[in-house]
């Protein structure tokens, strides 16, 4: 048998022919695994969706910010808004309530006024409250009493006379009716001189109004009232209706049977607003009233603008002052004053915006979600910049360690091969002396050169596995005739330990569509796993074609003793590892050699398994799955 012969002994040939062939195919097929191929957005995809993410958060909380400042500013100014609405009701019936103690007053004298008596009562009001324009008392006169009662006030006031206004406008002597209610005292009576003595019941509008309070005893009044021309009576006109003392007044008949007179009040709106806002703080809110018992040309009152404060007036331009408002920002307030129905309304003056504070919120949260978005899209493109570097750099020393072990396995093959091939001729010729001891000697170096010459091997296929650069090549066989080789090859390395070598491979198994050198390799490595862990004992393998999950598959068990079984925990461990074809220096006591890590990454490119089952004391057996047919 000649030294090549030798090289090939154990090992079909197209495993020697695809290792003669392994370092021209790597060259002309290998691709660097650094050079990253994908489209430029696959690349970089975190920092896009960083990006994305980030601007799309950033605007999101940009706008719920906006919306909760809108609502923040809507509260505010619906809180101020408020504030001034109740001020204004607020201050309307007080001045009610002031115009309600002439009633008692009136009570206290029996309803017996003089001039003087009511200036000394008036007088306190108009000097302390501004906005009361005037206090007037109308009796109720019939018109069988005109005589005498204008005799009687002529006493005191010469000319006095119930009178009227032309159409003209000029003063004239009242007509003959059934009732007047002329104005017998004025307070302030200078400037209003000429109002004296006119008949209230002559005009249509304060008849009506005088009519209503005389009926229900309440107090009535009359917005847009002019009671006279020339005058201050101008304004809100409040009428107090004044009984006869200890009168019944449950029915209407009753109430217009003890009716004396009214006390007429009247109020300048725009005073009592200034009045009722200087409680509050400034703020540049419009505020118009309006009479809504009135018909709608006439219901507008009032119109009070509000103030900016002068010192932040004076730090903005007019560009500023003169930005719209929000249009939703409005508060209208209706109530109920002296029979009329009144209404309050509030808007936004020019400059509000500068009193609330708004936006920046808004941009600040826009600001910091893309300033922190920056942030991390930096991070990310400068850790995968970083991580590439080191896949580069990884790849690199990948590729000298694969160089290096493959020129290694290369270097270590040509002597080991040599000395296979010598240590067979010596047996030979050691077998025709029948010398024992020098074949027996003989042997252990046969054994040891095809264990170095399997490490070789494997440590050349680990850099093929790491280079993706493993190529399985199909081809039909007989399953018996495959393990036929494989006891050809493994049964020197069980013999070592004493161990027997059992095979059952009935004929009923029939072929399997494989790569046959790996499946020498897988085997051989399951085989040297098991009988290196086993001494004096038998290694069996037990083969059989199974249907399983809808497939056809080859079942090989290897099995022996191995230091008296794994527990379960062991197992699981095991098939884990396995699993995932790792391993680590650690598990060697687990039954994990380089080999049969390099097995487990070729049976999974074949599309096979392995499990593990142990029976703790007697024996562990790796079951093999191959699939009987290779899915190409």
């Amino acid at each position: 048998m000649n030294l090549m012969e030798s090289d090939n002994m154990g090992k079909p040939a197209n495993e020697m022919e695809s290792y003669t062939g392994g370092e021209e195919h790597k060259h002309r097929h290998h691709h660097p695994s650094h050079i990253d191929t994908r489209p430029m957005w696959q690349r970089y995809l975190p920092i896009i969706l960083t990006v994305t993410i980030g601007v799309t958060l950033s605007i999101v909380l940009y706008y719920l910010t906006l919306a909760w400042d809108h609502q923040r500013v809507k509260a505010d100014f619906k809180k101020a808004a408020e504030d001034r609405t109740f001020a204004i009701q607020r201050s309307l019936v007080f001045n009610l309530d002031l115009l309600q103690t002439f009633e008692a007053f009136f009570k206290s004298r029996n309803n017996a006024i003089d001039p003087q008596t009511f200036h000394a009562y008036s007088q306190p009001f108009l000097q302390r409250y501004e906005y009361i324009k005037a206090l007037q008392w109308a009796p109720l006169v019939n018109d069988a009493e005109r005589s005498a009662f204008e005799s009687t006030v002529k006493q005191s006031i010469p000319d006095f006379q119930i009178s009227t206004f032309n159409a003209d406008g000029k003063k004239t002597v009242a007509s003959q009716k059934p009732v007047y209610y002329p104005l017998q005292y004025i307070e302030p009576l200078e400037g209003n001189e000429v109002a004296r003595g006119i008949d209230l019941a002559a005009t249509d509008a304060f008849n009506e109004v005088l009519n209503a309070a005389r009926d229900d005893t309440k107090s009535r009044a009359i917005s847009h009232a002019t009671l006279a021309e020339n005058t201050n009576l101008i304004g809100l006109t409040v009428f107090l209706p004044i009984y006869q003392m200890d009168s019944p007044l449950d029915t209407t008949e009753e109430r217009r049977a003890a009716l004396k007179g009214f006390v007429i009040g009247v109020f300048e709106i725009g005073s009592i607003l200034d009045v009722a806002m200087t409680y509050l703080d400034e703020r540049p809110i419009e505020i118009r009233v309006y009479d809504k018992s009135l018909p709608a040309d006439r219901q507008f009152l009032y119109l009070y603008l509000g103030q900016l404060d002068s010192e932040l007036l004076e730090s903005v331009d007019a560009s500023q002052l003169t930005k719209k408002n929000e249009p939703a920002l409005e508060v209208v307030k209706e109530f109920s004053f002296a029979g009329r129905n009144l209404s309050v309304e509030c808007t936004p003056s020019v400059g509000y915006h500068l009193t609330t504070g708004g936006g920046w919120q808004a941009l600040t949260v826009l600001a910091l979600g893309l300033l922190v978005t920056l942030l991390m899209t930096g991070y990310f493109y400068a850790a995968m910049r970083h991580a590439y570097h080191l896949a580069e750099a990884a790849e690199e020393a990948n590729q000298a360690q694969s160089r290096f072990l493959a020129n290694m396995s290369h270097q270590l093959r040509t002597p080991l091969n040599a000395i296979t091939g010598y240590s067979e001729l010596l047996r030979e010729e050691a077998e025709e002396l029948e010398d024992k001891s020098i074949i027996q000697d003989i042997d252990k170096i046969y054994i040891s050169a095809r264990y170095l010459l399997s490490l070789s091997e494997g440590i050349l296929d680990l850099s093929k596995i790491k280079a993706g650069e493993i190529e399985l090549n199909w081809s039909i066989m007989e399953v018996k005739h495959l393990l036929t080789d494989i006891v050809d090859i493994a049964s020197p390395l069980v013999k070592k330990n004493n161990n027997t070598l059992i095979i059952n491979c009935p004929n009923t198994v029939g072929t399997m569509q494989t790569d046959v050198t790996r499946t020498h390799q897988i085997l051989f490595n399951l085989l040297n796993n098991v009988s290196e862990a086993t001494e004096n004992q038998t290694v069996t393998v037990n083969v059989a074609r199974e249907y399983k999950d809808n497939k056809e598959w080859i079942r090989f068990e290897v099995s022996g003793y191995m230091g008296g079984g794994l527990t379960e925990e062991q197992c699981q461990h095991l098939r884990l590892r396995l699993s995932k074809a790792e391993t680590s220096a650690s598990e060697i006591d687990l039954g994990i050699r380089m080999g049969l890590v390099i097995s487990a990454h070729l049976w999974h490119l074949m599309g096979g398994y392995v499990d593990v089952k142990s029976e703790l004391g007697r024996s562990v057996t790796f079951t093999l799955y191959l699939p009987a047919k290779a899915a190409l």
